[in-house]
This record gives structure tokens, C-alpha cells and sequence, in this order.
């Protein structure tokens, strides 16, 4: 039971840095194309790049733990 819950909550945790990373990703396309800042097109492909290796890990844990 406790093993389950902190599970929850940790992959809870993980849901929500993602989600943040997602944000701050169409905040800085929003920026370049309103605004015309595009050094922020660094900071999206930075947000992309960490979303995708957050979700490459969390895969592999899912896979060596067997969830």
C-alpha cells in the first residue's frame, strides 16, 4: 500500500516537471512568433530536448521495475 502511493506520488511528480516543461515550450514559440523574440527558440528546443529525455527515462525505469 505505501509502496503504491509513493509510486503515485512520484511519477506524479514527474507528470508535473513534464507539464511545466511543455509550458515554458509553447510560451517561448508564442514569444517568437508574437513578439519576434527568437533567441527563445532556445529555450523551446532546450524544453523539447528535456521533455524528451524525461520521458526516455521514465520509460526505461517503467520497464526495469516491470510497471
Amino acid at each position: 500500500m505505501i509502496i503504491g502511493i509513493w509510486s503515485i506520488v512520484h511519477l506524479h511528480r514527474w507528470f508535473v516537471i513534464g507539464m511545466i516543461l511543455l509550458v515554458v515550450n509553447v510560451l517561448s514559440v508564442l514569444l517568437q512568433e508574437l513578439a519576434g523574440l527568437y533567441w527563445t527558440e532556445y529555450i523551446s528546443l532546450a524544453s523539447i530536448l528535456l521533455f524528451y529525455v524525461l520521458t526516455t527515462l521514465l520509460a526505461f525505469k517503467a520497464l526495469l521495475h516491470g510497471a
